[in-house]
């Protein structure tokens, strides 16, 4: 079984601004709510630990690596739950340019295993509002500093 989320918002700054901020793995703690920490680099093949919070105050770890790196544009991590067809994901932001400042910011995972199914109702509300949270708290971050800079 497969689901999918697709999340998105528009943010008023150039696409090389966001994937900045994006890519900043070590600054999550201080503007993403739902991506609190992230250890490794954002490089293609690279393994990262992700510590994710949810409304509830539960927190998740998981281990993921980079398998696409297009710089301005894509990144993507894959993650499996104990072994591979249980429950895999795939979770993807890219970065398109809508103007010279302003450009889409989509925030997807895609979801396949055995598990899925069960225990889709109980993930997908959470998954959901995390990423449309981290989307706002982007959207935030990247407008302040541009804004700060041209002061």
């Amino acid at each position: 079984m497969s689901k999918e989320i697709v999340t998105q918002i528009q943010i008023d700054a150039p696409s090389h601004q966001v994937w900045q901020t994006l890519t900043d793995f070590h600054a999550y703690q201080n503007w993403n709510p739902f991506m609190v920490d992230v250890k490794g680099a954002a490089q293609l093949h690279e393994n990262v630990t992700i510590s994710v919070a949810f409304k509830d105050s539960q927190r998740m770890q998981f281990k993921t690596k980079i398998c696409e790196f297009e710089s301005a544009k894509s990144l993507c991590w894959t993650s499996k739950f104990l072994i591979g067809g249980l429950f895999d994901s795939v979770h993807r932001f890219d970065i398109s340019s809508i103007s010279s400042n302003q450009c889409l910011f989509v925030n997807q995972e895609a979801y396949s295993g055995i598990l899925v199914g069960l225990s889709w109702k109980k993930i997908e509300p959470g998954a959901r509002a995390g990423f449309e949270a981290m989307n706002r708290a982007l959207k935030y971050q990247v407008e302040s500093q541009l804004f700060a800079r041209a002061s």
